[in-house]
């Protein structure tokens, strides 16, 4: 029921993000490409306070750990919807998003898994290397697609 409930706030705020950029703009692919970036920023909140308990700057809390790897599993499936063809703009994405479509669409099925393991890890982490592991993988994957897909 906690996960549940967890998955449905991420939701719900994810919704409340989207409806907001849906009113600043009239132009939909301006809006695409501000649901996705505002998706990322909130997925990067969370994936960044489970990296400072994994790097020791804060101390591992194996609840808020948790909590926050559910948020980013309802957080991972998000974005994509965002990304509709001409929504470049001046964004940060690279055109290879939509040249290496298949490639990218693979990447995004691959962070789900990765997140899904590390949600799996984390519900019976005790200590902060029972997490490290998957918590390294999944960030080892969002920095090749970055590297590969993201301005910087």
């Amino acid at each position: 029921m906690k996960k549940l409930m967890q998955i449905s706030l991420a939701g719900i705020l994810a919704l409340s993000f989207s409806t907001a950029v849906y009113a600043s703009s009239d132009d939909p692919m301006e809006k695409a490409a501000e649901y996705r970036h505002d998706v990322f920023e909130v997925l990067a909140w969370h994936f960044g306070k489970m990296g400072a308990m994994i790097k020791g700057k804060v101390e591992f809390d194996k609840d808020d750990f948790a909590t926050r790897a559910n948020y980013v599993a309802a957080l991972s499936a998000m974005p994509w919807e965002g990304f509709v063809e001409g929504s470049q703009g001046d964004s940060d994405s690279k055109a290879e998003i939509w040249t290496d479509k298949e490639t990218f669409d693979n990447g995004a099925k691959m962070l789900q898994e990765k997140v899904a393991a590390l949600v799996k890890a984390a519900e019976s982490a005790e200590k902060v290397d029972d997490v490290k592991p998957a918590f390294m993988d999944t960030a080892k994957l969002c920095k090749g697609c970055h590297k590969k897909f993201k301005k910087d």
